[in-house]
């Protein structure tokens, strides 16, 4: 009950924001809405927490999978909120809210490409360590036509790529 009440109240604050975000301007209703909203996450996320507390006091590696469930969706909650606080905080208009989102990404594109770390020796040897392994695996596949292999087949390569992800 925890779990998908806090599923439920942050996927409803997620489109709320979306909703209001749309023309670009949000009112002091959908401020109102949005703030209401929040609370409700904020009072789901309590409830979990406690309910978490009483069930697995302790972190254990046999829930070491429910543990990082759990994580993974407070994380989410407490991102959802502040998407929804940045909004009630700086109500702008349409031009400011694009250009300030156009910054973020902007800024995300330079830290993941950033030429310092791309081209750090350990990234390097990373890279041509699994360029290898899939090089290998891609041209058995493609000329291999003996025992278990079919030939022009990606199957090899792909699923190496995927374990190496």
């Amino acid at each position: 009950k925890p779990v998908t009440g806090l599923v439920g109240a942050t996927t409803d604050l997620m489109w709320l924001c979306l909703r209001c975000a749309q023309d670009g301007y949000v009112d002091s209703w959908e401020l109102e809405q949005i703030k209401a909203q929040v609370a409700a996450v904020r009072e789901s996320q309590i409830d979990l927490h406690a309910a978490f507390k009483r069930v697995s006091p302790i972190v254990s590696e046999d829930l070491s999978e429910e543990n990082t469930f759990i994580f993974a969706l407070s994380y989410w909650s407490r991102k959802v909120i502040d998407f929804a606080e940045h909004l009630v905080d700086s109500n702008q208009t349409t031009l400011a809210i694009y250009w300030g989102a156009f910054k973020a990404m902007r800024k995300a594109l330079e830290e993941t490409w950033a030429p310092g770390r791309i081209f750090r020796s350990n990234h390097l040897k990373f890279c041509f360590r699994n360029l290898c392994s899939i090089m290998v695996c891609f041209f058995i596949g493609y000329f291999s036509d003996a025992g278990f292999f079919t030939r022009y087949d990606s199957t090899m390569a792909v699923t190496l790529t995927l374990l190496h992800v």
